[in-house]
């Protein structure tokens, strides 16, 4: 959240965590596209609602050997996340989903920072990110993953490291220069592996001013 604050413009999430730690830190929009383990449904489901999980209620419930249950049917309550056996309702995803697209959508045509983390190769997450590298010319990647291939597209840049590692380089290296900071004076001043992110949509973002050299490099 911190590092977002520092890049001007709109800032959404898209995510298969469940934890909503994401919100919870103060995200204005999250896609949480596999459910909320905050949030209770019908484990049948009887019907398409869920409610807000009570974690206090819940502990001591359990501590009793007593299971949530849904108020429609009375059968046992069990989180609104995909588990992969059909029951997942997802009527809460989906609209968070409508409301992630619109956003992303809304975007079209400004220089747009996709920050994609530990995400696995056959993820629905490395599909969205790269078909939006790929059908928009004012999108950068930076893909962080100590197991990454790098992107199909240009304007990306694949490092084989730890998000948390390589994000608070990154933030510390922007809050090192002042915002009206020259591109070649950032550029020279960083080690190797920040100079060739600052390059593109970084640049841009935190000098306000216009650089057409893409990033096209891999690093390790």
């Amino acid at each position: 959240m911190e590092f977002s604050r520092h890049i001007p413009g709109k800032c959404a999430v898209l995510t298969s965590n469940v934890d909503v730690l994401f919100a919870r830190a103060g995200f204005p929009l999250v896609h949480e596209c596999h459910g909320q383990i905050a949030r209770l449904q019908c484990h049948l489901p009887c019907n398409q609602n869920t409610w807000e999980a009570n974690a206090a209620a819940i502990r001591w419930n359990l501590s009793c050997g007593v299971f949530p249950v849904c108020g429609s049917c009375g059968e046992a309550a069990r989180p609104n996340m995909s588990w992969g056996d059909g029951a997942f309702v997802h009527t809460e995803a989906d609209e968070r989903g409508r409301t992630f697209t619109a956003a992303v959508e809304a975007m079209q045509g400004a220089p747009t920072f996709v920050i994609e983390c530990g995400v696995s190769p056959k993820s629905g997450l490395r599909r969205f990110s790269e078909n939006l590298l790929r059908e928009r010319e004012e999108v950068f990647l930076l893909r962080i993953n100590p197991d990454a291939e790098s992107a199909s597209a240009n304007r990306s840049l694949t490092i084989a490291a730890g998000a948390e590692t390589t994000l608070v380089r990154v933030f510390d290296t922007m809050r090192a220069f002042p915002e009206n900071s020259h591109p070649t004076q950032i550029a020279k001043t960083s080690g190797s592996l920040i100079r060739y992110l600052l390059r593109g949509l970084l640049l841009r973002s935190i000098c306000r001013r216009p650089y057409k050299q893409d990033c096209q490099c891999s690093a390790s």
